[in-house]
């Protein structure tokens, strides 16, 4: 954390890692070579670099990875590549980024996610595909008018952050929520 990398690689000799933290640096894309043989990687931290897509994992990788954050980059869009799949993934947070677009597809690579963090992005939609377990859900500061069109239908949310948006009406998605502990539209 916290250093002047612009790259990550030479990790692939230590196959019981479980955390990675490469936060505040400058790299610019992570995966392929620079993840082979961490086969035990839990958490990766790439907070506030240079990063302007999700990275490309290699399978070692996205076969133990429970926690990513991707904070603070310039990623504009979330895009589906069929190279990611990520069924144990079970936290991803990319707030304070820059994104207008989440793929269609791009949920359906981490069907076991629990905990998604958008706050602070551009975002006035979602896909159709979010995970069935997510419990906790953050949208706040973005552009949201409305959320009447079934995003959340079915979903096990507890925990729903949609402040700072651009609402003028309670969004009608809540409503059918029945699980819902902690809603937050300030």
């Amino acid at each position: 954390t916290n250093n002047n990398f612009a790259s990550a690689s030479g990790f692939s000799n230590l196959p019981l890692l479980r955390e990675l933290d490469f936060s505040n640096n400058r790299i610019t894309g992570f995966g392929g070579s620079q993840c082979s043989g961490l086969t035990s990687l839990q958490e990766l931290l790439l907070t506030g670099n240079r990063l302007n897509q999700f990275p490309v994992l290699c399978d070692d990788v996205q076969n133990s990875l429970a926690i990513v954050l991707l904070d603070s980059n310039p990623i504009i869009k979330l895009a589906y590549s069929s190279s990611i799949n990520m069924d144990y993934l079970k936290e991803f947070s990319c707030r304070h980024c820059l994104i207008n677009e989440i793929g269609q597809m791009f949920f359906d690579a981490m069907p076991g996610l629990s905990t998604l963090n958008l706050e602070n992005n551009q975002l006035s939609t979602l896909p159709f595909n979010i995970p069935a377990n997510l419990t906790s859900l953050n949208l706040s500061q973005n552009s949201f008018t409305d959320m009447s069109s079934g995003y959340l239908n079915g979903l096990p949310i507890l925990d729903l952050f949609l402040s700072q948006n651009r609402f003028n009406t309670t969004p009608q998605d809540i409503f059918a929520l029945n699980l819902l502990g902690q809603l937050d539209l300030s």
